[in-house]
């Protein structure tokens, strides 16, 4: 899995600030009931963290699954 940071003028940063290999995503449950998703290295701390709602994590998990059963593309609106 790669994370590839979109928008960023190559110019202002290097190749490895732009595109970094994932090897662990670990995901939780939030106090306010939602998830929070973290996405980095195996063996250490995390590039990117996700923060949903309940409801935006399971519009997620239905898209991606539609994807991965064939769809081309899926848009998944979410919360402010």
């Amino acid at each position: 899995m790669r994370l590839e940071l979109l928008g960023a003028s190559g110019a202002d940063l290097p190749e490895a600030d732009l595109k970094r290999d994932i090897g662990a995503i670990v995901a939780r449950s939030t106090p306010a009931g939602g998830v929070q998703v973290e996405l980095g290295p195996a063996d250490g701390p995390a590039h990117l963290r996700l923060t949903l709602s309940a409801a935006e994590a399971l519009r997620l998990a239905a898209t991606l699954r539609a994807i991965a059963d064939g769809r081309d593309q899926e848009i998944v609106l979410t919360e402010p």
